[in-house]
């Protein structure tokens, strides 16, 4: 389970955040999208 955090913008982190990305892109119908990751985020 990921966590989230909604400021400004939502923010997922940890274990199975990468899976819960795709069902927000296609909830938000987003057709472009950056995703920025580094080892420590």
């Amino acid at each position: 389970m990921a966590n989230r955090m909604v400021l400004n913008e939502t923010s997922y982190f940890g274990k199975g955040a990468i899976k819960e990305i795709a069902g927000e892109f296609q909830k938000r119908r987003f057709k472009k999208a950056i995703v920025i990751t580094d080892k420590d985020l």
